[in-house]
């Protein structure tokens, strides 16, 4: 029965994947942009040389000087890069390969673009400092007409008349069909089609010939069917039992596989894992895979109300046009509008799309097939709606079985601490819950009036869902059942497994791995460190941090980019996007010099507290050699390989849009590429490690669970068992006396 539903359920994915394919190859055609679209890609990678190589003969014998048709046409394009001029030429006619065209209509397009970068790289070099204080104008713009529109606009008010040579429109078309032909020549892409237009008169329409339309049927039909959008299921998938079986059902074509994909070099090794012992990361996938979830109505209710309230999401907020209609002001002002509503579409589709399949699984029990990365973490394979998707996700799912509290109310109390954002010692978290009952129970009973409280919280909607069952518990504490999963989270996990290697028992008492009845939260002490410093340089641009509000938050964010192999300019710009969201730019053009002095204050502060993480990224680094491979087995027998392999393209960028042209298809080469698998190294040993932690602990745990990585949901009567398995796995696993408990590891 559960395999003939996952078959079901996997022709359901299939399905879903060929109607999002064809919808959005849809799109592409209305607005013509198929350039963009897959197979648009696809064309122009496989078609994009032969352009350039018949271009580079053409143009040679245009230098040569001698006489023909296409002489002075072609000579005024002869400063624009010839790969520039191809890729543009070819972009234009795959735009609009499948909607016939005027063969002049389309002409004068090329044509005209080529004259127009002819025309603004001219002047990037002759006004470099004009160009470059209209570039950040141009670039804000979203569409190729608009921004033309609005550099030949500045061009002409600010700059002589003589800015642009007198080309005129014949000239251009002539340009254009040249282009054209040399297309449908060299390429096979194009074909001339004549129509009657009127009694006496014949117009030239540019259409794919029969072979390119061929091509453009086989291609969707293949992809479509191979891009499958995978769904939750509603039987249990089947297990895992070899790196191809197990999951979803899918036809042999997707390429259905444990280890996700994602990198050529791995792909070539997929069929290795064939000869490994996955039985560990097997039996945890599939202890994931089998805890059947339901969606919580109740939230489901209050945010598609919400939602409906706020306009479906859209921004409406005007209050910042005040300014006179026609002013630069209302102008300005008028474009953050819209830019803030331009910016808040992803979340809008994200949360559209999540909400539909929430209210299509109602009264259903939802599985999650699972899926593991090269370094054995595993992950809900179905997008956004799981278990380890954003806040709304996560609150929208509970489990499908309910467990009494009676005997575990800490754990419920704590849960619901935790899903606000309440931090310190379990007691003090069990008080805060009691403490705001009111306000808890009245979230619960008109949750849209009180919503301040609830969307203040650290994870709005997994809080809101608790405070629904708060207020069924504190009604009948007795006999109450919870659904939801109480989220545990390692301590700083990575500096947690960082200290086991290199024995640093000052780091593991920062990341609670003793019997400390008192929390430690190492990243509170960083960031008093680093206030401290900044205190005793008593420089008044050190002073501006803090005034700034620099916070925990932001030195976790950094501290986790250092230990997953954060490059400096990856932290620089952590600290950048904080920077940027704040209301006050007091360091302006120098702030690039400020971050840099923070970093260094950073890596000191950290160093006081304990040098292991410094040294462990050194000796990660050194164990990447030129030209060899790094592999190693993790604890739970997963086979990890630290492959990155250098690409090769060449790219240039055009003047008005900003574009980087790729002129040959980038791809992998042989040679490996010592900088990024340096980098990478050390997140990919702290990972794999926490992932062999996951793979036991889950493996013999058989309750009901939700994992995120390094975080654990389990019924509050399952916490100190899950608890106690996940202490004894590091103790084994680490060769650590287990002679304590430890209160803190997993809060």
């Amino acid at each position: 029965m559960a395999t003939v539903a996952s078959n079901y359920s996997g022709r359901l994915s299939v399905d879903e994947g060929i109607r999002r394919y064809n919808a959005k190859v849809r799109r592409h055609l209305r607005k013509k942009s198929e350039s963009k679209s897959l197979h648009g890609r696809t064309l122009y990678k496989h078609l994009i040389r032969q352009l350039h190589s018949a271009l580079k003969s053409l143009l040679k014998e245009t230098l040569k000087g001698k006489a023909g048709q296409h002489r002075h046409s072609l000579s005024v394009i002869i400063p624009i890069p010839s790969q520039l001029t191809a890729h543009l030429a070819l972009v234009t006619v795959l735009d609009s390969l499948q909607v016939p065209q005027k063969r002049t209509a389309l002409a004068y397009q090329v044509g005209r673009g080529l004259i127009d970068e002819m025309h603004f790289r001219k002047l990037k070099k002759t006004h470099p400092t004009w160009w470059q204080s209209l570039h950040s104008k141009v670039l804000r713009r979203s569409s190729y007409k608009f921004r033309r529109n609005l550099a030949i606009r500045a061009a002409n008010q600010d700059l002589p008349s003589n800015w642009r040579e007198p080309i005129g429109r014949e000239q251009q078309i002539h340009l254009g069909i040249i282009l054209l032909e040399l297309i449908r020549t060299s390429t096979g892409l194009i074909e001339y089609e004549k129509r009657a237009y009127g009694r006496a008169k014949t117009i030239y329409y540019v259409t794919p010939t029969e072979v390119t339309l061929r091509w453009i049927d086989r291609f969707h039909k293949k992809i479509s069917m191979v891009s499958p959008y995978y769904l939750p299921l509603s039987e249990r998938p089947p297990d895992w039992t070899t790196p191809t079986n197990g999951g979803y059902e899918l036809p042999e074509e997707v390429g259905w596989h444990f280890v996700k994909q994602t990198n050529s070099g791995r792909r070539q090794k997929k069929n290795n894992y064939t000869s490994q012992n996955l039985s560990l990361a097997f039996r945890a996938a599939n202890r994931l895979q089998s805890v059947p979830l339901r969606v919580t109505v109740r939230c489901l209710s209050v945010l598609s109300e919400l939602w409906k309230k706020e306009n479906n999401g859209r921004v409406t907020d005007r209050s910042t046009v005040g300014e006179p209609n026609g002013t630069k002001g209302y102008r300005r002002s008028q474009a953050l509008f819209y830019s803030r509503q331009r910016k808040a579409i992803p979340k809008l589709l994200q949360r559209s799309s999540l909400l539909h399949r929430a209210r299509q699984s109602v009264g259903t029990d939802l599985y999650f097939p699972v899926q593991a990365d090269f370094r054995g973490r595993l992950y809900y394979v179905p997008k956004i709606f799981n278990p380890q998707g954003p806040d709304e996700a996560k609150g929208l799912l509970e489990f499908s079985e309910a467990r009494r509290v009676a005997g575990s109310e800490h754990w419920f109390l704590i849960g619901g601490a935790n899903r606000y954002g309440i931090k310190g010692s379990f007691e003090e978290r069990e008080e805060w819950a009691v403490k705001h009952e009111k306000p808890i129970r009245a979230v619960a009973n008109d949750p849209l009036s009180n919503k301040s409280f609830w969307l203040d919280s650290e994870c709005p909607t997994e809080f809101l869902q608790w405070c629904f069952e708060f207020d069924e518990w504190m009604s009948n504490r007795i006999g109450f059942q919870s659904r939801l999963p109480v989220k545990l989270d390692h301590s700083a996990s990575g500096l947690q497994i960082i200290s086991l290697l290199k024995g640093d028992m000052e780091l593991q008492r920062l990341t609670n791995l003793t019997d400390s009845k008192e929390p430690v939260d190492i990243y509170s002490l960083l960031f008093s460190s680093i206030k401290k410093k900044l205190l005793t340089q008593a420089q008044p641009e050190s002073l501006r941090w803090l005034a700034l509000g620099l916070n925990r938050k932001v030195i976790k964010e950094l501290t986790i980019m250092y230990m997953y192999g954060g490059t400096p300019h990856g932290m620089q710009q952590c600290v950048i996007r904080w920077y940027i969201s704040l209301d006050d730019d007091p360091f302006g053009r120098t702030i690039y010099n400020h971050i840099a002095n923070l970093l260094n204050i950073y890596h000191e502060a950290l160093d006081d507290l304990s040098d292991a993480p410094r040294m462990f990224m050194k000796a990660s680094r050194d164990r990447v050699q030129p030209d060899e491979i790094l592999s190693w087995v993790s604890p739970s027998g997963f086979p990890v390989s630290n492959i990155y392999r250098q690409t090769v393209s060449s790219r240039h960028r055009s003047t008005i849009n900003g574009e980087r042209v790729s002129f040959h298809v980038t791809q992998d080469t042989d040679k490996l590429a010592l900088g990024r698998a340096r980098n990478a190294v050390a997140a990919n040993l702290v990972h794999s490690y926490d992932a062999a932690l996951l793979h036991q602990v889950v493996g013999q745990f058989e309750q009901p669970l939700v994992s995120l990585h390094d975080c654990y949901g389990v019924h509050p009567c399952n916490c100190d068992t899950l608890r106690s398995y996940a202490q004894n796995t590091i103790c084994s696993t680490f060769g650590v006396d287990n002679h304590c408990i430890w209160y803190y590891f997993l809060a």
